[in-house]
């Protein structure tokens, strides 16, 4: 994580099952949208790497 007011940057990662990022349905879920929403409220972005049995890594950014 790395902060430097009024930008930020957030990286989780985990090495759980993964999923396939192109595929489309995989970004429809309320919780995939309920966090793509809120982070675009306060002007932020997320972007996913993963595969399947893979894991997944997430990056959240912000900058002003």
């Amino acid at each position: 994580m790395s902060f430097t007011p009024p930008n930020f940057h957030l990286q989780y990662q985990d090495d759980g099952k993964g999923f396939d990022v192109a595929n489309p349905e995989n970004h429809k879920g309320l919780g995939m949208q309920n966090i793509e929403s809120r982070l675009n409220m306060c002007g932020a972005s997320i972007t996913y790497e993963s595969s399947i049995e893979k894991g997944v890594k997430a990056s959240i950014t912000k900058i002003a």
